[in-house]
């Protein structure tokens, strides 16, 4: 049995029911599952929960808005800093921080695709994310780091504003 804030979700043995009725319900309610330090769980928390149907777990949940509100104004900042680094960076040509930014926004967009996973939502695929970030790979080698800045600004800069579109239409 499953239990979210004293409420009866499922009763279900079966992982696979657990496991649908559980995300339904949080979907429904727009709640996410948080642990004793009041830390979302992930997607694969919220599975082994579900793969134990001998258990009965007490769950705790908050409203998704309260995390995405906060979340939303670190993207917002975010998105800001990353298209202040490219302006500046074309405006001085300066281009040799370029292929580090390019890694921290991808390292970014992985984190951040963790939050589109709560909104059962998809940010980007790995395979999207290694693609671009082969092309960076192959274009820092040549010395073309401008192209790689542009793979910053016209790739991965856009996937973060739909990001950032999508969380606020879920608030």
């Amino acid at each position: 049995m499953i239990y979210v804030n004293g409420q009866l979700v499922t009763t279900s043995k079966n992982k696979i029911e657990r496991n649908d009725n559980l995300k339904t319900f949080l979907y429904k309610e727009k709640l996410v599952i948080i642990d004793d330090t009041n830390v979302p769980v992930s997607s694969s928390g919220i599975n082994a929960i579900c793969d134990n149907s001998e258990e009965i777990y007490h769950l705790k949940a908050i409203k998704t808005n309260s995390i995405l509100r906060d979340f939303k104004e670190e993207l917002a900042v975010y998105i800001n800093k990353v298209t202040h680094f490219v302006d500046e960076t074309r405006e001085t040509e300066n281009y040799s921080s370029v292929p580090n930014a390019f890694i921290q926004v991808a390292e970014a967009l992985i984190e951040f695709n963790k939050v589109a996973d709560y909104l059962q939502k998809e940010l980007i695929d790995i395979n999207s994310l290694n693609n671009l970030s082969e092309k960076a790979l192959i274009q820092t080698e040549s010395g073309n780091i401008e192209y790689v800045l542009d793979l910053i600004e016209y790739e991965l800069l856009p996937i973060l504003e739909v990001l950032l579109k999508e969380t606020n239409e879920e608030i």
